[in-house]
């Protein structure tokens, strides 16, 4: 409802008598009195509505909505116009070909947006992949502003992007399966950003359907530092992990290394003290090649000092080969030497010391192999030293078949 204004029009004299002011008064006093009983309904009738509204679960003013793409190819583009100084002071203009989405195997962050790691493929490398990111929306400072997770043409949850405080594969205790099941859901993430184009100031993750998830809110707090909450699909702070003894670290603060990739990830709970992550330590620390693949990961004390976290080991060691047919992934102590994965929270799957991955001609991971820290043949505590994966033409895993040292077949339910 909107009030009537209460200026003095042109036609009538400014110099209203004390009488008249007073015959007024009544009048403008009931109609502040009325707006105000209006805006009081209007409020109980919002709150009401989101009280019933999250009774079903969806927020239906989230909802992400999006002009669809007008190109179906890797090679569809849009033309920008790039003006430059020509000699003599004139100015002389060119146009460039911008794609209007690329497509990627995986994603790095950098300066907390996402972007293509690796090369960009083709829809051919594509439609053979169990998943790939589709970037799309690029804005004037050269940030992708929609990101989807795809399998063929269609979106999809199954990816390996998660958030920094729950991680929706292996966390496993009871406090956190709601968020875990939510977090099962997102397929795709828009990015807002600042008027400038370049510094970003919202995450929103939402499912296949267009329904908001969570968002996540970084704040930049000195130069390469950004502190990060999480909100729910109303807005509202989040603590995707606790029970009754802990409240775990919802809260982040994201230091950058020099290219703006994640360097050191500090957990903090919503009043800004120090909280164990879901690995149970204080910081997680990363270090990348010129490539921007991760090449190790640690866990830390609360003064920086390697810390074994609960898997029972310090963290990871990644090797690539120079054709990226083949990379290693090598558990570390906190001497960051080679060390064999307990069975504290790992599965027989992956209580081994070194493994490495082969790849296809696509890029997909066909042939696991059990090392030990010398490189010889070795298993994990469950007797596996080989995993085979086959796929179908279109990415889908048909079946995976466990090998011992002898080349013999281990049942699927005897080496969990």
């Amino acid at each position: 409802m909107s009030l009537p204004s209460l200026r003095t029009n042109s036609h009538i004299s400014t110099s209203m008598s004390t009488n008249n002011m007073k015959k007024a008064f009544p009048f403008i006093a009931l109609l502040l009195l009325m707006a105000c009983g209006s805006l009081h309904a209007q409020g109980v009738r919002s709150i009401s509505a989101i009280s019933d509204a999250k009774k079903q679960g969806v927020n239906k003013n989230t909802r992400l909505v999006l002009t669809p793409s007008t190109g179906n190819t890797a090679s569809k583009s849009t033309t920008r116009q790039k003006t430059s100084q020509g000699r003599g002071g004139t100015a002389a203009s060119s146009e460039r070909q911008e794609p209007e989405y690329v497509l990627y195997r995986g994603l790095v962050r950098k300066y907390t947006w996402y972007e293509g790691l690796g090369k960009p493929i083709t829809r051919e490398v594509a439609r053979h992949l169990p998943v790939y990111y589709r970037l799309s929306m690029k804005n004037d400072k050269g940030h992708w502003q929609h990101v989807e997770a795809m399998h063929q043409d269609t979106l999809t949850s199954q990816h390996d992007q998660e958030t920094y405080v729950l991680d929706k594969r292996n966390d496993t205790d009871e406090s956190s399966k709601e968020w875990r099941d939510k977090l099962a859901t997102v397929a795709q993430w828009l990015f807002i950003s600042d008027l400038d184009g370049n510094e970003m100031l919202e995450e929103r993750a939402y499912d296949k359907d267009g329904n908001l998830v969570y968002s996540f809110i970084p704040v930049r707090n000195a130069d390469g530092r950004v502190m990060g909450s999480y909100n729910d699909a109303w807005g509202l702070p989040v603590d995707m992990r606790e029970d009754g003894h802990n409240t775990y670290g919802s809260v982040v603060c994201i230091t950058y290394d020099r290219c703006g990739r994640d360097s050191i990830i500090d957990f903090l709970d919503g009043e800004g003290l120090r909280k164990f992550n879901s690995n149970g330590v204080d910081q997680q620390r990363y270090q990348y090649d010129i490539n921007d693949r991760t090449v190790l990961v640690t866990s830390h004390n609360m003064v920086g000092d390697y810390a074994n976290d609960n898997w029972g080991n310090c963290g990871n060691r990644y090797i690539y080969d120079d054709r990226g047919n083949k990379y290693s992934k090598i558990r570390v102590d906190r001497n960051l030497v080679p060390m064999k994965m307990p069975s504290k929270r790992a599965d027989g799957t992956r209580t081994f010391t070194r493994c490495d991955i082969h790849l296809d001609t696509w890029g997909r991971e066909v042939e696991a192999v059990m090392l030990d820290a010398e490189g010889n043949p070795d298993t994990t505590s469950t007797g596996i030293h080989r995993i085979l994966y086959e796929y179908n033409d279109k990415g889908v895993l048909l079946s995976t078949t466990y090998l011992n040292l002898q080349g013999e077949k281990l049942r699927e339910e005897d080496v969990q």
